[in-house]
């Protein structure tokens, strides 16, 4: 064996060295400036560096196999890995029953969907024990029927007087709903009264992403309300309330509207005119004989707004308390009703300082009226309309009928003949414009007090215009003998 050992001289660049087309890829240049020693069994260099070559060759042949073998064990363990876990899911469906296994994957989706940063809104029927009416509640209860159909698995349905189908959702049910993008989930709760309610507590609680907080509360909801007042605009029936303890209301079905009302048509105009100028806060009084139409033109105005009625019974009221919160819990867009008021001597000439304290004690005041009316209770007194009757307006307390609390008097006077030319047609059509009696029972309504109860009476007790016309002259005629008997 020969040894070739290189001049100390030559630098790590010399020629002497492995050629760089004989070296391999991952094999390191040689950098280092020390003697270089190659042992080599053959008589010549070029045959010592082909020597060389052959082993490099070789070696990286041994680390590709090492490479193939080691991919080979990670094959292996990670196909054992997955006929493990196959295994054990096979035994799990087989020892653990679906049900249980169905709750077993809830709570963990439940544990994954908590980490979610969530937000939630609770919109309340009332805002407190003054049972203040919430708008947002009243929009979104609205809305909650075009939820519940397709994502509520539970629904409780209703039909009432052959009216369209009524949907609503199962206490405790979620249903979901989709705005700008964001998924909102509804879900209805109810708890049971307390002392300071007389009736179920209900809510509505939204829940959302935090990060659409702001979203909801300034976007969301004001689109709750203008959808709510779209749909009250276009079908909307009007309601008639009354207290116990809280609102009840059932539909107002009287038939009564402005183009119907038989008062005189010049009045009429006067009332439509009234009430599209002022819908802000407006007070009524409606002065009449029991019979002139008093209630029939306060369903004909509910009609007309769409407001509903709210029937506050004087002779309920207990104190000045329970009238505050009786008026506070009416929303806006209703009519406050108060009939027959002169039946309530709290009101009447001179009656305030009159009371005893015992009596104070358990009846509302006259000061407390007269808070109501100027609306120093609410400022929810937009769109309100406060109505008050009376059969005898001259027992009435002064300071209770000044203006800005009494606005417009209206006079419901005896029918005339203008008038019973719309009651006529509302109740016989077109068959009594030719009748013979038509024309003198228009002279005698001129002359008579007659109510328009009264002739109504006639209409429905006969059938078709000519008994009914003829029933109704025969009456009138005794009525304006009676009125010469009885005249000095």
């Amino acid at each position: 064996m020969k040894t070739l050992n290189q001049p100390q001289s030559l630098s790590s660049n010399s020629v002497n060295h492995t050629p760089s087309c004989c070296r391999f890829p991952n094999q390191p240049s040689p950098v280092s400036s020390t003697p270089l020693s190659l042992t080599c069994s053959s008589s010549t260099p070029s045959q010592c560096i082909d020597k060389a070559s052959s082993s490099n060759f070789s070696n990286l042949a041994n680390q590709t196999q090492h490479l193939h073998r080691s991919t080979e064990s990670w094959v292996k363990v990670y196909i054992s890995i997955a006929n493990f876990f196959r295994f054990l899911r096979k035994e799990f469906d087989d020892i653990i029953p679906p049900s249980i296994q169905g709750f077993f994957w809830s709570k963990i989706v439940s544990l994954l969907l908590k980490k979610e940063d969530k937000a939630a809104l609770r919109i309340e029927q009332y805002w407190d024990a003054s049972l203040v009416a919430n708008e947002f509640y009243v929009a979104a209860q609205s809305h909650l029927p075009t939820l519940v159909a397709n994502n509520s698995s539970c629904l409780r349905v209703a039909r009432f007087d052959k009216k369209s189908l009524l949907q609503a959702v199962e206490e405790g049910q979620e249903a979901m709903d989709q705005f700008e993008g964001i998924n909102i989930g509804w879900k209805l709760e109810a708890e049971a009264s307390d002392k300071a309610f007389s009736n179920v507590k209900k809510a509505i609680i939204l829940s959302f992403n935090h990060n659409c907080r702001e979203k909801v509360i300034h976007q969301y909801l004001p689109h709750l309300v203008k959808l709510h007042e779209c749909k009250v605009s276009q079908v909307k029936v009007p309601k008639i309330f009354s207290y116990e303890g809280y609102w009840v209301g059932n539909e107002l079905s009287h038939p009564a509207s402005m183009e119907t009302l038989a008062i005189d048509p010049c009045l009429k105009d006067a009332i439509i005119e009234d009430l599209d100028r002022f819908l802000r806060k407006r007070g009524y009084l409606l002065y009449g004989s029991p019979g002139t139409g008093k209630s029939s033109l306060i369903a004909a105005m509910s009609n007309y707004l769409k407001f509903d009625i709210f029937d506050l019974q004087l002779s309920s009221v207990t104190s000045d308390a329970n009238l505050k919160k009786m008026v506070l819990s009416t929303p806006r867009r209703s009519m406050i009703i108060i009939e027959d008021i002169d039946c309530n001597k709290e009101v009447h000439t001179h009656s305030a300082g009159k009371m005893s304290e015992e009596a104070d004690k358990h009846k509302f005041t006259l000061s407390a009226m007269l808070s109501f009316m100027d609306g120093l209770w609410s400022g929810a007194g937009e769109e309100k309309i406060i109505i008050f009757t009376t059969n005898h307006k001259e027992v009435l307390d002064p300071t209770l009928l000044r203006p800005g609390r009494i606005d417009y008097q209206i006079n419901m006077s005896y029918l005339k003949s203008k008038a019973f030319e719309i009651l006529a047609k509302n109740y016989l059509g077109g068959e009594h414009q030719d009748h013979p009696a038509f024309k003198e029972i228009q002279h005698l309504l001129e002359v008579l007090d007659i109510t328009p109860a009264e002739v109504a009476e006639y209409f429905l007790r006969f059938e078709g215009a000519e008994s009914a016309l003829g029933g109704l002259l025969n009456y009138l005629k005794k009525q304006q003998r009676r009125k010469e008997d009885t005249s000095p």
